[in-house]
């Protein structure tokens, strides 16, 4: 029994191994592998699959990263979203923050690919404890929906709403905490 489970480890980790070394390959030729994103459709398929903007959507996604510019918080553009009866790209009627962060975050919207390599497996980082990510960018992959300026000034407000939150001095304890029960 032993040996089978070692057999089959050996062949999930070699399929996996084939399966990153096609998407690297495909990367490093320039051919990024796209699925369905908010703003845009996926047409064609293999080699000749590209994104193709959804001309309401992505004028939803102009929204969200000008509003987030002009000091709109991830709530406010949530609730400017479900009063308008926005939808996710799943048909959901309400935005998580993750969906608005993932969004804002994402390089796709500028019509550059990124491709990143990151160790997935425990015995890869034990072998390679201080190998850092790959990194693979595809220019002009596909219509950027946002221009490279506007997403940069999303990435400058992030990252300083996050050094804010990462030094501020946490307050005196809730007088609360332990005392109610939820």
């Amino acid at each position: 029994l032993t040996l089978y489970a070692a057999i089959a480890q050996q062949e999930v980790v070699n399929t996996s191994q084939n399966i990153s070394w096609a998407y690297r390959r495909r990367a490093l030729a320039g051919i990024p592998k796209f699925r369905r994103l908010y703003g845009y459709r996926v047409v064609g398929s293999g080699q000749g699959q590209m994104l193709e903007p959804i001309p309401e959507e992505a004028e939803v996604v102009r929204n969200i990263f000008n509003m987030y510019v002009s000091g709109s918080t991830i709530s406010d553009i949530i609730r400017h979203l479900a009063s308008a009866g926005i939808q996710t790209v799943k048909g959901q009627s309400v935005w998580s923050k993750n969906n608005i962060k993932r969004m804002l975050k994402n390089i796709k919207y500028t019509g550059n690919s990124k491709i990143v390599k990151q160790a997935s497996r425990l015995s890869e980082l034990q072998m390679n404890p201080l190998k850092e990510d790959e990194e693979i960018l595809i220019h002009n992959s596909h219509p950027a929906i946002i221009d490279q300026t506007l997403f940069d000034a999303v990435q400058v407000i992030i990252n300083a709403n996050h050094t804010l939150r990462t030094f501020i001095p946490k307050s005196k304890e809730n007088i609360l905490v332990g005392r109610v029960h939820c």
